[in-house]
């Protein structure tokens, strides 16, 4: 993954958005302090048993709404903005009307956030991608996610993260 952009949201939790090194999509995590109540929830939930309703089930998956749903919980390993191990729920654009960046547009994201990798290495990335953008090609009325879009999407969920925190804290 590379990281296009990172920050704090309104609420206080960290927030990465990154771009799919190989499939060109974009993606966005929340993270979570230790201290959170939801620090280590996963965000999937068991199946019920027969004698359990569903109403009875807890889970970030029935309480949080974002872009395709939920499709990532765990540690990123990254300390980002000082945090000692924050705890990310993510979500990604790479869904049936979710397109690929172009290969233009990964050039300069490269260039502007990959200063730390060799000329060499940063134009086998770029060639690889390049590659798989011209095999697998997005769908006729897919488009792909822009930053804004996808930082919109971390405050919806900060947000939702945050009324949770205070749900779980009040159980």
């Amino acid at each position: 993954m590379i990281i296009e952009e990172r920050g704090k949201t309104k609420e206080g939790f960290e927030y990465i958005i990154g771009i799919h090194s190989k499939l060109g999509h974009r993606l966005g995590y929340v993270g979570v302090y230790e201290d959170s109540p939801l620090y280590q929830e996963d965000y999937t939930h068991d199946e019920p048993d027969i004698e359990e309703s569903i109403d009875s089930i807890d889970s970030l998956d029935y309480n949080v709404h974002v872009h395709g749903g939920l499709t990532y919980s765990g540690s990123l390993y990254q300390n980002v903005i000082g945090a000692s191990n924050p705890y990310y729920f993510g979500f990604d654009c790479a869904h049936l009307d979710d397109g690929k960046i172009t290969p233009t547009e990964m050039k300069a994201i490269v260039e502007l956030h990959c200063k730390n990798l060799s000329d060499s290495k940063q134009q086998k990335l770029l060639n690889d991608y390049t590659q798989i953008y011209t095999m697998l090609p997005d769908f006729t009325n897919a488009y792909a996610k822009d930053k804004s879009f996808v930082k919109n999407e971390c405050e919806h969920l900060s947000s939702q993260l945050k009324s949770l925190e205070a749900d779980y804290r009040s159980k």
